[in-house]
């Protein structure tokens, strides 16, 4: 109710109540903390209706709020429902943009069956009686499907007439099924009388596990559990593809019961966005196009279990709160799974021909791991020597694409002799914005540490949160085994980011040969990766995955060995350019196998 009262607040300033409490001592003062929040931010009457409709409370709060009226003047609730129907231009251009990339048309045995969004480089979420025929009676996912899923089905206007995009189907993945909760049995007659309270723990919903990771390319809509469904009356957009169609969009008002009924919006919310069979499944955005729900279909009028029943000559449809999704995954499977990277293996460093990225299978999950959960947001990479430790570097920056990342390379050798404010200017006039005005240290009155984290720390994020968009930001530290940050207060600001890194939630930091422990605070955002000198099954895998990828019909195992053995003698006789002379070799063979 916390979060579901902050409805009308933008997404990135709801807190969910555990973090407004997390430094109280006990109970009565986490409540009194996050009342008073509540207050500051104005939305506290909102609050107080919804803990009074729950019917959780005592009635003591319901007969006070009859006792003392409204206690907001109707012309400021007024001014405010106003304000916050409207949306910002820029917002509402990159969501529908963002959103067209997001939303497929699920496809089985040849038929069109719904609509989904995609919520993870290779995860799709539907609802589940879009796809219920994939699964066998007693609720197990079957070992073979065929089905895909269908993007860029939308039609664009040119010269006056209406034409179809080029679409891009995915298959299903092998091991296709990773969650999903079925509907209730009544939801599934078209005629049923429907009592929202039955709908608790039938969530309607099933993510599947695509056969690529397109999502690395088009993005996809992130599952927050503070994207509510907003309040009554206000708008939702829906997108889908109505009957099987080209993808539609619409866009109208969240409704509801007269009288209310508590399992409306617990369990189900109801909205007035046109919608035909085939839209189920269809992604429901906010005004600042956060995912708050999917379609699930149409409501059956008259049928509400409320004493008198109210005929209400209106078509609504219904559909499932993103939050109830989010918590049935945390309750099953905890956390949704990264892709592997024999799903989407990068085999080449970009715009560098075929130059091999070889033996960096866990270190290429461990990234995509990073960008999908914000619990790992510091990287430390040490390795054997001679094992291409510094290489890593290059094929993170080949795996995060420049649409969704913001990388910053700031090589030890270039920032060891310079102070931090030289540090600051450097980032600035690398990502093209103005440079900060910092305060030098010797006019702050206050400790060095308090002056790199209240004030230098806060323009580095300045800088970036300008400029991030949405996309997450990269900090990439390389060679620091190598070089010494020998400049005034540089080595305390690495410092200083690493510990505050975890305030940041679009911030991850690499670092390239940090020879220090980490401390304590850092440890639980952070990962070691220790590289290691590549192996024959490494140079097989690669031309395995090389040889399919390029349509070459050429011995993968016979070419590793010989591979191998040579790279084997260059370590022993100049182990400082094995590697290199290792690349160069597989760049070799698979041009001649080319031709």
């Amino acid at each position: 109710m916390f979060i579901q009262a902050q409805g009308l607040l933008p997404i990135d300033q709801r807190y969910e109540f555990e973090t407004i409490a997390v430094d109280t001592p006990n109970d009565r003062s986490a409540y009194q903390k996050a009342i008073q929040h509540a207050q500051i931010y104005d939305f506290f009457k909102e609050l107080l209706m919804l803990i009074v409709q729950s019917g959780l409370e005592s009635g003591l709060i319901a007969q006070q709020l009859l006792n003392n009226g409204a206690s907001i003047p109707e012309s400021t609730l007024q001014s405010i429902a106003n304000a916050n129907g409207f949306t910002e231009p820029h917002t509402y251009y990159q969501g529908i943009a963002q959103s067209m990339k997001w939303t497929g048309k699920v496809i089985i045995q040849g038929q069109d069956a719904g609509t989904g969004v995609l919520i993870g480089a290779n995860l799709f979420l539907t609802a589940w009686h879009v796809v219920k025929k994939l699964f066998n009676p007693d609720q197990t996912p079957k070992a073979v499907v065929i089905a895909e899923v269908e993007f860029d089905n939308f039609l664009y206007l040119q010269k006056g007439l209406y034409n179809r995009s080029n679409s891009e189907r995915v298959k299903f993945h092998q091991d296709w099924h990773v969650a999903h909760c079925r509907c209730h049995d009544q939801e599934l007659i078209p005629t049923a009388v429907l009592d929202p309270a039955c709908f608790k723990d039938h969530w309607d919903y099933v993510i599947l596990r695509l056969d690529r990771t397109l999502g690395f390319d088009r993005g996809w809509a992130k599952l927050d559990s503070r994207a509510v469904v907003p309040p009554k009356d206000q708008k939702i957009v829906l997108f889908q593809h109505p009957a099987g169609q080209a993808m539609r969009i619409d866009q109208n008002e969240i409704t509801g019961f007269e009288p209310e009924h508590p399992g409306i919006p617990k369990f189900r919310f109801l909205h007035l966005t046109n919608a035909l069979h085939g839209s189920s499944g269809g992604p429901c955005f906010d005004k600042e196009f956060a995912l708050v729900g999917i379609h699930q279909g149409s409501w059956p009028e008259g049928t509400v279990q409320a004493e008198p029943a109210v005929a209400v000559a209106i078509s609504r449809n219904r559909g499932i709160p993103i939050t109830n999704i989010i918590d049935h995954i945390k309750q099953t499977i905890i956390e949704l799974p990264v892709p592997m990277v024999e799903d989407s293996p990068v085999f080449w460093l970009k715009d560098q021909g075929f130059e091999p990225i070889m033996g960096c299978d866990e270190f290429q999950s461990l990234i995509w791991a990073m960008v999908l959960r914000q619990q790992t947001q510091i990287l430390s990479i040490t390795g054997e020597t001679h094992s291409g430790k510094s290489f890593l570097l290059k094929v993170a920056d080949t795996l995060l694409s420049d649409q969704r990342h913001l990388k910053i390379s700031l090589p030890a050798e270039r920032i060891a002799k310079i102070d931090v404010i030289e540090l600051l200017t450097l980032i600035a006039t690398e990502l093209g914005v103005p440079v900060p005005t910092v305060t030098p240290f010797h006019e702050y009155d206050n400790t060095a540490s308090m002056w790199l984290r209240n004030h230098v720390f806060t323009e580095l994020i300045n800088i970036l949160n300008s400029l991030h968009n949405g996309r997450l930001v990269w900090i990439f530290l390389g060679d620091l085994n190598r070089f010494t940050l020998e400049g005034a207060h540089v080595s305390e600001f690495i410092l200083t980011i690493m510990d505050l890194t975890k305030t940041v939630p679009w911030l991850r930091i690499i670092l390239d040969g940090y020879n220090s422990i980490l401390p304590t605070a850092i440890r639980p955002i952070s990962l070691d990766y220790r590289n290691r000198k590549v192996t024959r099954e490494d140079i097989k895998n690669y031309l395995n995955r090389s040889f399919i990828k390029l349509g070459i019909n050429e011995n993968a195992q016979l070419i590793s060995g010989i591979l191998f053995s040579d790279y084997e003698k260059n370590l022993t006789e100049r182990p400082e350019t094995a590697l290199n002379e290792l690349r160069i070799m597989a760049m070799n063979t698979l041009n001649n196998a080319i031709g």
